[in-house]
């Protein structure tokens, strides 16, 4: 057998064998991604703030996350004075909030991000001479999950802030 054809052969096996190790790691990196920490918090916007670190990512993968919670927001109408006029001037809504967005993986498979959800819209429209106000916000259940490797890490606790007693 020709000894630079041998050579040849060993080189694409070794070249092939490479590719085919550096495929599984990849995948078997994507397959373990999981979330490291997950925390949250109110802003003074009164949106809920999910940060969280991902690790076990591929390198350097584009990642959708998404942050979910259950909400109650409390919005109320303020009179010249800054007082709630009556009581019919306030109202609640409740629902589930969420907002996804785009990260990327560094080399290492490692994820650090935040995402902010915006609060529930007001259901109520206040008179003239009056301002509508976030009075308060609650946010529960909330969870952070990785839709692109199918991972969701909960948050526990419960994350609310009052910027008007009404």
């Amino acid at each position: 057998m020709n000894k630079g054809l041998s050579r040849l052969r060993r080189v694409a096996f070794v070249a092939t064998a490479i590719a085919s190790s550096a495929a599984l790691v990849t995948s078997a990196s994507a397959a373990g991604a999981n979330f490291k920490s997950a925390s949250a918090s109110v802003n003074g916007s009164g949106q809920l703030v999910v940060s969280f670190v991902e690790v076990g990512a591929g390198a350097n993968q584009t990642l959708t996350v998404r942050a979910n919670a259950q909400a109650r927001a409390t919005y109320a109408c303020l009179n010249g004075s800054g007082k709630s006029a009556t009581a019919a001037n306030k109202q609640d809504a409740v629902g589930v909030v969420g907002t996804s967005g785009s990260f990327t993986a560094d080399r290492y498979g490692k994820v650090t991000g935040t995402i902010t959800v915006n609060a529930l819209p007001s259901p109520l429209s206040c008179p003239g001479g009056q301002t509508l106000v976030l009075a308060s916000v609650t946010y529960t259940s909330v969870s952070v999950t990785d839709i692109s490797n199918n991972s969701t890490q909960a948050i526990s606790g419960t994350f609310s802030r009052t910027f008007y007693v009404v």
